[in-house]
């Protein structure tokens, strides 16, 4: 008895340790695909978590668009720049822009406000030459004893800069 017993235990063993743990899951047991995040952006495949970590790369890590899609292609993603600076407009629009509301309101209800203007230059913009300028404002409260408030706005001329700053 004692030798039958050992002979079947031998073989199980066997049997076990030549085939590979994991490479072919039991006949019972059947893969199902887990559940996407839904997408942040209608009709595209971008998750809060991936843009998220685009925008903490861009914006956090001053990581820009070019070497982001280099890192993900190294990695085997496939995503251009252009979508990633898409992507990035689009959640400021959907989701940011009424925080960016809120501070410029803030902003002219405090006593003192002071203002810089910066002029870029933007090679693609739509009825402009790449040579004009626009300007980026930077817009901070004064010093009141509140926290301070900043705040960075674009313009593609002066005079709608003037214009849009104090509505």
């Amino acid at each position: 008895m004692f030798r039958r017993e050992w002979k079947s235990r031998w073989r199980t063993s066997k049997k076990q340790k030549n085939r590979c743990q994991g490479a072919y899951p039991p006949a019972e047991e059947k893969a199902h695909a887990g559940r996407t995040a839904p997408a942040l952006i209608e009709k595209s495949y971008a998750t809060p978590s991936l843009v998220s970590d685009i925008l903490k790369n861009k914006f956090v890590l001053g990581l820009p668009f070019y070497r982001q899609e280099q890192d993900l292609k190294r990695s085997g993603i496939r995503i251009t720049r252009a979508s990633m600076a898409a992507w990035t407009i689009l959640v400021f629009q959907l989701y940011f822009q009424w925080v960016v509301q809120f501070f410029h309101r803030e902003l002219l209800k405090r006593q003192f406000l002071m203002m810089d203007e910066t002029p870029v230059q933007v090679l693609k913009e739509p009825y402009k030459r790449p040579q004009s300028k626009s300007y980026v404002w930077l817009m901070r409260s004064g010093e009141d004893g509140l926290p301070p408030l900043l705040l960075y706005r674009y313009s593609p001329t002066w005079w709608m800069a003037s214009r849009d700053m104090t509505n």
